[in-house]
């Protein structure tokens, strides 16, 4: 769904989370239990299905639900419909925003957001960033990772760039400091930048445990 679609005129349903980072061009499955985000996930289906998804803030005491101020716009791909009311939905990020105010909505939260997409980049001017992660992608070394090996399997010169890097970012980063740090970042060439490095730093561990033999996880990482 492209985001001259989106509606930003009106107030957008918000699903916040303590720990999960939904980054444009990727999804995320979900299960709604509760039942104010049961009542949301209906209005949605019923609408135009679109659901921002923000987190709450670090530093929230148990009784604040204060939310950061950036939220990924997203749009209901799937659902599927369980026992007692309760839904499995697959959530398809949409587009970078910034929460503009909050409005008063119940049983859920409502808000007014403002699109952060930066400027818009021909996909020829990022031809060195994308020739440098996919160099990356394709090291003897970080192929042994099952996240990279995931990666080049969906991986095509028809994908953009910009979702190349968000989905190997969400793919490969489980922080989620740093997903909120793409999420927030406009620039799709500092988001470039910092995935070649963070790839950079995981082939250089990498080497590091296979020089000293250290032990490696389930999916080839090495642990400390």
């Amino acid at each position: 769904m492209p985001e001259r679609a989106i509606d930003f005129s009106k107030p957008i349903p918000l699903f916040p989370l303590g720990s999960c980072v939904l980054l444009p061009h990727t999804t995320v499955p979900l299960t709604i239990f509760e039942p104010r985000y049961r009542v949301m996930v209906e209005d949605a289906l019923g609408s135009d299905r679109i659901i921002s998804m923000g987190i709450y803030s670090s530093d929230s005491q148990p009784d604040d639900h204060s939310i950061r101020e950036c939220v990924c716009v997203g749009y209901i791909a799937k659902y599927e419909m369980l026992a007692g009311g309760r839904y499995h939905i697959l959530l398809q990020g949409i587009c970078r925003a910034k929460i503009i105010e909050e409005v008063i909505h119940t049983p859920y939260r409502k808000v007014t957001v403002q699109p952060t997409t930066g400027d818009q980049i021909m996909e020829i001017d990022l031809q060195e960033e994308r020739a440098r992660i996919e160099r990356l992608l394709h090291d003897s070394r970080l192929m042994g990772l099952s996240s990279i090996g995931a990666v080049n399997h969906w991986l095509s010169s028809e994908i953009p760039t910009d979702t190349l890097i968000d989905q190997t970012t969400l793919m490969t980063c489980s922080d989620n400091e740093i997903r909120y740090s793409m999420l927030r970042e406009r620039d799709v060439y500092q988001r470039a930048a910092w995935l070649t490095e963070y790839l950079q730093k995981t082939r250089h561990l990498i080497e590091i445990a296979e020089k000293y033999g250290l032990p490696r996880s389930d999916d080839g990482y090495c642990l400390n």
